[in-house]
C-alpha cells in the first residue's frame, strides 16, 4: 500500500515537472516565426479597398430603417446578435 502510494505521488510529480516550463515567457523553444503562417492567412484574405471606394465615405441615410429601429429598441424587440441584412 505505502509503495503503491509513493509510486503515485512520484508519478504526479514527475507528470507535473513535464508541464512545467524552463523560461519566464513559456516560449522558449518555439520557433521566432511561430504565429507568421495566421499573419500570412489574414493577409492574403484582406482585400485593400481601391482610392475610390476610400474617399467614397457617405452612406444615405434611410429614415424609415432608423424609425424602425429606434422603435425595436423602445419596445424591447431588439435581439442582440442579429443582423438585419435589407
Amino acid at each position: 500500500m505505502r509503495a503503491t502510494r509513493t509510486a503515485l505521488l512520484l508519478t504526479g510529480m514527475g507528470m507535473l515537472a513535464a508541464c512545467a516550463s524552463s523560461s519566464e515567457n513559456g516560449h522558449a523553444g518555439l520557433d521566432a516565426r511561430f504565429g507568421e503562417a495566421t499573419r500570412a492567412n489574414m493577409a492574403a484574405q484582406f482585400v485593400p479597398p481601391t482610392p475610390e471606394q476610400k474617399s467614397n465615405t457617405y452612406i444615405r441615410p434611410n429614415p424609415a430603417r432608423q424609425r424602425l429601429a429606434i422603435k425595436a429598441y423602445e419596445e424591447g424587440e431588439v435581439v442582440l446578435g442579429q443582423v438585419d441584412t435589407e
